[in-house]
């Protein structure tokens, strides 16, 4: 099915949430999720162990030890990290437009998002959250992309 919709619209970018430890997760569940992950290549993702919520059903099934689950979710987390991080070095070099979301902190710095959610910061003097301008990404680290500002005027 990925492959279809990447053959429909190259440009496609998939991001999951992965809950490791559900009770039952066998080895082999969770070697497919880390199967799926290599496959799919996602650009961006969320993971985390199982909580019980109570009543729902879940709570009466054998619970997987929290050893079992915190190894398991770094290894996926290792993974997925992984596949994020060369993504975004791709990224080095080319331009894309973000929707700026905050000024951060940091004096003249500013943080917005790509149309695949990419966390992109950069530094301006002259830009409002809510405006759409373009970025040329120059480095990234393992969760966000950095760029300069192309050019001064918003793209309204």
């Amino acid at each position: 099915m990925i492959a279809k919709f990447k053959e429909a619209n190259p440009e496609m970018e998939f991001s999951s949430d992965f809950i490791i430890g559900f009770p039952g997760e066998e080895e082999q569940d969770f070697q497919d999720t880390l199967d799926i992950i290599n496959r799919v290549n996602f650009n961006s993702s969320y993971s985390f162990i199982y909580s019980q919520r109570p009543g729902t059903p879940a709570v009466d099934r054998d619970q997987i030890s929290l050893d079992i689950c915190k190894a398991r979710l770094l290894k996926l987390q290792t993974l997925l990290g992984d596949i994020q991080f060369k993504n975004s070095k791709q990224l080095i070099g080319k331009k894309t437009e973000i929707l700026i979301e905050n000024k951060t902190k940091t004096p003249g710095q500013f943080f917005g998002r790509s149309k695949f959610m990419h966390s992109i910061f950069f530094n301006s003097e002259n830009c409002n959250p809510g405006d759409l301008v373009d970025i040329e990404i120059t480095s990234c680290n393992s969760k966000n992309l950095f760029g300069i500002l192309q050019k001064e005027e918003v793209l309204v």
